[in-house]
């Protein structure tokens, strides 16, 4: 790979220090919860609690202007939003040990695949 002056890059030799910097990027890039959904002019975006993007989820008014468009509906656009917000609260379930499904899943059929699905 090459630099901006056209040089190749070199990497710095891994030190302690080097390593410790590694680590705290590494956390630093960590999404935080609990993630909201703000509404926006053409769909829906998904922050994380810093403020952070982390998903855009485009939208028209009309089903018509979806097909249209090849987008979705806002109402569609807005329960996939909501469902990638969930995502934190639902892994971290299983992280923590908890081996039953959270309350909020919609059906016994996802209720009972929840365990196989939700390991990280």
């Amino acid at each position: 790979m090459l630099g901006v002056r056209g040089e190749p890059l070199r990497e710095a030799p891994m030190t302690d220090s080097n390593t410790d910097a590694k680590a705290r990027a590494t956390n630093a890039r960590r999404f935080p919860p609990p993630w909201q959904v703000e509404q926006t002019p053409g769909g829906f975006k998904v922050l994380d609690a810093s403020g952070q993007a982390l998903a855009y989820v485009y939208a028209r008014e009309t089903p018509n202007e979806a097909n249209i468009a090849g987008v979705l509906t806002f109402d569609e656009a807005r329960r996939i939003a909501a469902n990638v917000a969930k995502l934190p609260e639902l892994l971290n379930c299983r992280v923590r040990g908890r081996e039953t499904p959270p309350p909020g899943l919609p059906s016994p059929g996802a209720r009972a695949h929840w365990g196989s699905t939700c390991v990280i």
